[in-house]
């Protein structure tokens, strides 16, 4: 495990730009029960504000494939570092704010994929995406009334609209639009919507309109 959160360190903050550092020492745990049969580790965010990282100690210890461990833990850790960076940016995590939070953190897994996977030697030899159904697609895009691996699940299906806003409609540097968008989202009566359109200098209609066209695809 050291590895790979000492490679989603220097990932987040050195080879990456503009994202907001932790304030505190993160604390990292693996923990001697499961969280899950395919979950691998979660951020948590008390009240305190202080996050940390928990990783699934019974599932890293069943799998015998060296390669898939690694592979797994290396997503794994950019993920849930992500989310770190992420409480930075809110004072309060709501869950009305669980559905970005997790489209914004599979599209920088997406990013980190590519980077991961051109190292010499590589950092990953797979890149084990979260799954992604196509939950967005049939409900409202600020979908707030579920239970929270409900709105998880919007989110990640949510992250293949986040994606199709930047490739198609943000000029500057690809690698600058989460940095971005994250900034607009901590601003001053921002919000998840708020920031889609936001970032780029647009009004509802925008996102609107871009979401129609993208879920018609």
């Amino acid at each position: 495990l050291r590895e790979p959160l000492k490679k989603a360190v220097e990932y987040m903050f050195t080879v990456r730009k503009g994202f907001r550092r932790p304030v505190s020492r993160i604390k990292v745990f693996i923990l001697p029960y499961s969280l899950g049969p395919k979950v691998w580790g979660e951020e948590v965010n008390p009240y305190t504000h202080s996050p940390y990282m928990q990783f699934n100690g019974p599932l890293m210890m069943k799998q015998k494939d060296t390669s898939v461990l690694r592979d797994n833990l290396m997503l794994t850790a950019v993920h849930e570092l992500f989310h770190v960076v992420q409480s930075r940016y809110t004072y309060y995590d709501s869950n009305d704010y669980l559905w970005f939070y997790e489209a914004t953190a599979l599209a920088l897994e997406d990013e980190a994929g590519v980077y991961y996977m051109s190292q010499s030697p590589p950092w990953a030899n797979t890149w084990p995406r979260t799954f992604s159904g196509y939950e967005a697609f049939i409900r409202s895009l600020d979908y707030t009334g579920g239970n929270e691996k409900q709105l998880q699940a919007h989110g990640y299906s949510a992250s293949y609209f986040v994606n199709y806003l930047k490739d198609k409609y943000y000029k500057p540097d690809k690698l600058t639009f989460l940095p971005a968008l994250l900034k607009h989202f901590g601003g001053w009566r921002s919000g998840p919507i708020t920031s889609l359109y936001g970032v780029f200098s647009k009004d509802p209609a925008f996102l609107e309109d871009a979401y129609l066209s993208y879920c018609s695809k």
